[in-house]
């Protein structure tokens, strides 16, 4: 696999992302009449996933990963995302919420971490959890009653990386690792920073599709 960059969300990689569709039960995820500014909002604290030069998912960062009806507060970064489509069930997913989560570390430097699952997506709850996520509660969402699972992860949890490691994870704008006067991860090179590449150990997981996204 090549390596996994995390890069600014543009308004090509938004309209690929809205034209996702998954297939039952995970159609619940399917964005339907989606707005792309939504994904182009700073505030929405969305960030494109490329591998190979190809958009394979995006992470996001805040609210985005919040769903209606959950207990929330602020002492965790909410974090979510989503996977192509075709390449859900190959093990990536792991791969990809655990750059999500060096880099969310690195550029936001939370306490914890809390991501939002729906209760019947056992793909998402089993990789959050090999990734050092407890849970913490449960409920039904106030727009259609369905059960969502709530889990944290708090700094300092080791992440259980796979077995080997090969490349880096590529940060395709230097700037967005710059947290105060520090700025991590080694040169690769081009302008890029490169923090780290983990490859996936679960090989029936995942897609990394954790919180329900706006419709």
């Amino acid at each position: 696999m090549a390596e996994i960059l995390i890069a600014p969300m543009t308004a090509g990689y938004a309209a690929d992302i809205l034209s996702w569709r998954y297939p039952a039960p995970y159609d619940y995820y399917n964005v339907v009449d989606g707005d792309p500014g939504y994904y182009l909002d700073p505030a929405n604290g969305m960030f494109a996933v490329l591998s190979g030069g190809e958009l394979i998912g995006f992470r996001s960062f805040g609210l985005d990963g919040r769903v209606p009806g959950g207990a929330y507060d602020d002492s965790a970064l909410d974090t979510g995302g989503g996977l192509r489509p075709a390449l859900t069930g190959r093990g990536l997913g792991r791969s990809v919420i655990a750059a999500g989560l060096e880099f969310g570390g690195q550029r936001f430097a939370p306490e914890a971490f809390r991501v939002t699952v729906a209760s019947f997506n056992t793909r998402a709850l089993r990789v959050v959890t090999s990734l050092g996520f407890q849970p913490v509660s449960s409920f039904a969402a106030a727009t259609d009653g369905r059960r969502f699972e709530i889990l944290i992860r708090h700094r300092g949890s080791d992440l259980p990386l796979a077995a080997e490691q090969f490349g880096g994870v590529v940060v395709q704008d230097r700037r967005l690792l710059l947290v105060g006067e520090a700025e991590f991860g080694d040169s690769a090179g081009g302008g890029q920073r490169v923090i780290h590449r983990v490859v996936a150990a679960e090989h029936d997981a995942v897609d990394a599709h954790p919180a329900q996204h706006p419709r």
